[in-house]
């Protein structure tokens, strides 16, 4: 019966159906030209009951395929039985044997999944310390340990947490510097008189834009912390008796420069005068108020404060890429382990079911091996058709250009096939070999 190609036999067919096809089309080329030559000399002759030259020929050179063939696959066949069953059976026969075979694999799966989780299980314990123990980390940790213990101590001595503070201090800057864009153009008329470049005169007034919003910092600051340092109340005396000297001279140059102006009366030059030297120490003591609410009362509890808050933010920020690390080893542990567990489930299963599994592998190689074997003895009734069918070609031919048209008595007997070598082999299914 015709054999069906399949996945199985597919990659054996195309190695001899190649050489077979190509050798094929060459005896019936040459069964042609035989055929012809000897019918043109009316060979073999009528009366000849023995079978020609040639189609003995004919019949060596096939039958040679065969024997090819039966080689080549008998080496398939070996290699299925030597390489698959012959391994799956012996699998079959240490479990029969064995009762313990299975129990013993699962154990030793199970030995083997105990100590790389042992292993992993060091290693994410090792990592984690050197997580914990990491230069940088213990700096900032015993930094910020440090400051907050002072911390407490001070905090405790004062009876408070959180500054005493009353103004924020984005709001403080944001007035100081409302302030000194203020003195800006109050002070640049001032200097237009000494008659110097825009520049220069710009220069000059700048001077007084700075010292004002520094001497109201500075004031409001002595003010607040003197009790600490009896400094500051000098301090304090010094920039009021400096602003108010600032302040007044820089009246009196106004004045003077506004008396060069035509029109301008003595009594409004007076008026002039004062409004200018008020609205200098107005914005100096707003500045000065402004600085009193956004500092603390202490200048210790202050320092150690700030120092605590800066250590804080320092400390939270390290802790956090710490902690980020170590959840990153954790899950990069338990990925390890679930893999781990994972593949022991995965080899106890297979050994579980590893008869059934034997069985069905059994049961394919055999299948694989019987195709393999059907295809082989399919093969050879392919190349005993061809010779029959080379014979007849050969026939053909000779009668055709025989003269006589007369056939040889030779040819009234049937073609014997060829000698098949793979039909008295057996199905590996029903006779195995073990």
């Amino acid at each position: 019966m015709p054999v069906q190609k399949d996945t199985i036999v597919s990659l054996y067919d195309a190695e001899i159906t190649e050489t077979f096809d190509k050798r094929h089309l060459e005896y019936i080329q040459e069964a042609e030209q035989r055929g012809e030559d000897d019918g043109n000399r009316n060979q073999p002759a009528v009366e000849d009951e023995t079978v020609a030259p040639y189609e003995k020929n004919l019949r060596a050179k096939y039958q040679t395929a065969i024997s090819d063939v039966h080689k080549q696959g008998c080496q398939w066949l070996q290699e299925i039985y030597d390489n698959k069953v012959k391994i799956i059976e012996k699998q079959q026969r240490d479990i029969k044997e064995d009762p313990e075979f299975v129990q013993n694999k699962i154990n030793t799966a199970l030995d083997d999944r105990d100590r790389q989780l042992k292993e992993i299980t060091e290693n994410h314990s090792d990592r984690l310390k050197e997580i914990e123990n990491e230069p940088s980390w213990r700096a900032v940790e015993k930094d910020f340990s440090e400051h907050k213990s002072r911390f407490q101590k001070i905090a405790e001595k004062h009876g408070r947490n959180e500054l005493y503070v009353h103004m924020k201090t984005w709001v403080y800057f944001a007035l100081l510097g409302f302030i000194a864009v203020c003195e800006i153009p109050i002070n640049y008329q001032v200097f237009v008189s000494f008659r110097e470049t825009p520049i220069l005169t710009l220069i000059m007034a700048g001077v007084l834009v700075i010292s004002l919003p520094f001497l109201a910092h500075g004031s409001g600051k002595f003010l607040r912390q003197f009790k600490e340092n009896m400094i500051f109340l000098v301090l304090l005396l010094v920039s009021i008796v400096l602003i108010v000297s600032l302040s007044y001279y820089t009246a009196v140059l106004r004045m003077h420069y506004l008396s060069t102006k035509e029109g301008i009366l003595p009594e409004q030059l007076t008026n002039d005068f004062w409004t200018f030297f008020i609205i200098s120490l107005v914005l100096f003591f707003v500045g000065m108020i402004a600085s009193f609410l956004a500092h603390d009362p202490s200048i210790e509890f202050t320092e150690v404060h700030r120092n605590y808050v800066e250590s804080k933010k320092r400390y939270d920020q390290k802790n956090a890429e710490k902690h980020g690390n170590e959840r990153a080893e954790r899950e990069r542990y338990e990925q390890e382990k679930q893999k781990l567990f994972a593949e022991y489930t995965r080899v106890k299963n297979e050994w579980d079911s590893m008869s059934s599994t034997l069985d069905r592998k059994y049961s394919e190689v055999v299948a694989e091996h019987d195709k393999l074997l059907v295809y082989l003895q399919g093969f050879e009734k392919k190349i005993n058709g061809c010779f029959k069918q080379a014979i007849q070609t050969y026939r053909d031919k000779n009668l055709t250009f025989r003269n006589n048209h007369a056939q040889p008595r030779s040819w009234q007997h049937e073609v014997t096939d060829l000698e098949f070598e793979f039909r008295n082999m057996k199905e590996l299914s029903e006779n195995p070999r073990m």
